[in-house]
């Protein structure tokens, strides 16, 4: 199994599908369904420097040409979000955008890019597995990617409260919890937000 940066020839439509699995609020409003997924995703991942959603800034384990997992993360000084361009990217699929596209957009997507992150810090915004490929240890290898204290000081991540399973993952890995606040879009499940501090960055 292989980690690396996504690329423009690899199958952004399972990449989309991927992305779909991360959670059950924010996908399904930004996607709309699994085959939407797939047909947007081949319209979502570019090359803008340090954007969300592009090649750089997005992590996949790959085997034998498949890829299982993705990991989507933004730096400081993230490029903002241009809700005009998603939107006239996936009109250009012709497939319906879902009833709550917008919503997504500006409550969502918008929103972490407009959220500041400390110097020299690194935030994982989505990460999923295939279902198949679960218990193998794939979102440790991608952590571990991330995990450079040479590069970055903390790792920040939210998770909604309800995830056992990924709070563990997440508590294994190092991270602790430092705020809660409510999940999009109606606050009904609390989410917390956890850092996992890598020490002070080298200067060398």
């Amino acid at each position: 199994m292989t980690i690396r940066n996504l690329r423009a020839d690899d199958d952004l439509a399972r990449a989309g599908e991927l992305l779909f699995l991360v959670d059950p609020y924010i996908f399904p409003d930004f996607l709309g369904d699994t085959r939407r997924a797939r047909i947007f995703g081949t319209k979502l991942f570019d090359n803008t420097k340090n954007g969300l959603f592009s090649f750089g800034n997005t992590l996949v384990a790959e085997e034998n040409g498949e890829l299982l997992a993705i990991l989507c993360f933004r730096e400081t000084k993230v490029a903002p979000w241009d809700t005009p361009k998603i939107t006239e990217r996936f009109v250009e699929t012709g497939e319906p955008l879902p009833e709550n596209f917008a919503r997504a957009n500006e409550k969502y997507m918008q929103k972490i890019t407009d959220a500041e992150l400390p110097e020299n810090a690194v935030e994982i915004e989505f990460l999923a597995t295939a279902p198949e490929a679960r218990g193998r240890g794939i979102a440790s290898e991608l952590f571990a990617y991330l995990k450079n204290p040479e590069k970055y000081a903390e790792l920040h991540l939210d998770v909604l409260a309800n995830n056992e399973n990924a709070i563990r993952l997440y508590e294994k890995q190092g991270f602790k919890k430092v705020s809660t606040f409510p999940c999009y879009p109606d606050g009904s499940v609390d989410v917390y937000h956890m850092v996992l501090n890598l020490g002070e960055k080298s200067n060398a």
